[in-house]
């Protein structure tokens, strides 16, 4: 677009938002206490109007962070009336009510109020809308265009990068929160979604196994070589039976054909690769739909740029924010409560707390002793450790053991040795070797063996238990 086709564009859709769009549900509109909620609308590239629906706390003071929500594939809308039992719903009924956030949503073409049909609308028409309504962030003098955070759920999990298309858009955005999204090329995801579907319909390996021969070809003919289904599977009847809509070759899961393969020119992690803030990737751990290794991947892209992206399997959850307690059970869409826990752990998120502690390594590990001499006496004359000079006295005395330390603390009250503790496991290259040492300084020991290692358990003066620890070869293992 050229400078004078951009500002008329900008005074067509200005004009064509303007008007109210009519609304098409009989449902009252959400509403919360102490909470504003704005109705309002943004007109696409090609004049349909879009339903945005925008959440603020009703005594905000100055401008605030702003939830942006990239949807799912499917059509279903984004609204969340009161007494709403959609898992997502409540995610954003419980968004709307956070004290220091602002939350925008938009509904796609034909969902809700927003105007089109969206069976018939692409990818490219929708990522339109949604870069639209980005743009119409501005338009809001209670938001911080320059605190964006962006929620991908689903597909949008997967392509919520390509909604800033500028570097100064790119700049607004203060972080990414990608739940159950993708990375690869939507092939590679048709392949794996069917493997866990033919899997999860009780068909056995061999079976799963044939069929993917057959999936391979359909999708490789539709997405790869970009052929109509309807062809495909008539000049190819035995794959009909694996397409997942049976004889509608017009759609899948809902949305048209046309949208899989803009989908399938994507390029995911480059667009990933490109992202300089924080970044959560959440993955449910009953998700049959998407894999675990998109999201470790976008997490890997995203740290290639600084260690600024985590990845964290989410429990009991299925593909976004539902409640499951087995990955059957989610296959078949029999859903337990909503754990209200998500709500918190999105909020912690945008506001860049860490979900949970980040370790990197093994500081130390201590041992309490109540005399420092006669401790050192056993450490250093029986286990053959050396002291660090720097790190040597009275009250504390530290080993280093192949780059890790092992410390001594004589504390008092504050620490106190016992065997019921926690255990420090020292590997030797010779077990039998060390055994023979214990034996010669006459200290007792208890073997223990299991199918990866072989052990000898002793107590210091203190009584402490320590393991002398040998790993097994691996043509050792498993042999007891």
């Amino acid at each position: 677009m050229n400078v004078k086709t951009t500002i008329a564009f900008v005074a067509v859709t200005a004009a064509i938002s303007a008007e109210e769009l009519p609304r098409k549900s009989s449902a009252p509109r959400e509403s919360y206490p102490n909470v504003d909620v704005i109705y309002d609308s943004v007109a696409t590239p090609d004049g349909k109007r879009l339903r945005t629906i925008i959440t603020k706390p009703h005594n905000a003071k100055g401008k605030l962070p702003v939830i942006f929500v990239a949807g799912w594939l499917s059509c279903d809308s984004v609204e969340a009336p009161a007494g709403t039992k959609d898992e997502s719903g409540l995610v954003f009924r419980g968004l709307a009510k956070l004290p220091e956030f602002a939350l925008f949503r938009m509904d796609k073409q034909g969902v809700g109020d927003s105007e089109g049909v969206c069976a018939a609308t692409d990818f490219d028409a929708e990522l339109a809308g949604y870069r639209t309504a980005f743009w119409a962030l501005k338009n809001y003098d209670f938001i911080d265009t320059k605190k964006i955070y962006i929620l991908g759920i689903s597909n949008g999990g997967g392509f919520a990068p390509l909604i800033p298309e500028t570097d100064a858009e790119q700049a607004q955005v203060r972080g990414y929160i990608s739940v159950g999204g993708w990375v690869k090329t939507w092939f590679e995801h048709m392949l794996e979604i069917e493997r866990r579907r033919f899997a999860l319909m009780g068909k056995s390996p061999a079976e799963v196994n044939d069929r993917m021969k057959g999936a391979a070809t359909l999708y490789h003919e539709w997405l790869i070589k970009g052929r109509p289904v309807d062809d495909i599977v008539k000049e190819q009847p035995q794959l009909a039976e694996l397409w997942p809509e049976g004889k509608d070759h017009a759609r899948l899961y809902g949305r048209p054909l046309a949208f899989y393969q803009q989908l399938q020119q994507l390029n995911l992690a480059a667009a990933w690769s490109r992202v300089k803030v924080p970044t959560y990737v959440l993955h449910g751990a009953f998700d049959w739909i998407m894999t675990q290794d998109d999201s470790e991947l976008i997490a890997a892209y995203v740290n290639k740029n600084g260690d600024l992206a985590s990845f964290y399997e989410i429990p009991n959850t299925g593909h976004t924010f539902q409640h499951y307690l087995s990955l059957a059970d989610a296959f078949k869409g029999k859903s337990a409560p909503f754990d209200p826990k998500m709500i918190g752990l999105l909020a912690d998120c945008c506001a860049t707390k860490p979900l949970r502690m980040k370790i990197n390594t093994i500081a130390f590990v201590g041992i309490p002793v109540t005399e420092m001499k006669r401790a050192r006496e056993f450490y250093e004359g029986v286990l053959g450790l050396h002291p660090d000079p720097e790190m040597t006295g009275e009250h504390w005395t530290e080993y280093s053991i192949g780059g890790h330390t092992l410390a001594l603390a004589c504390v008092g009250e504050q620490w106190k040795p016992s065997n019921d503790g926690t255990s420090a496991a020292l590997e030797v290259d010779d077990l039998d070797a060390a055994i023979a040492r214990l034996d010669e300084r006459k200290m007792s020991y208890d073997k223990v063996e299991s199918p990866v290692c072989r052990m000898a358990v002793i107590e210091d003066p203190d009584g402490n238990k320590l393991i002398i620890h040998k790993l097994k070869s691996e043509d050792e293992k498993g042999v007891k």
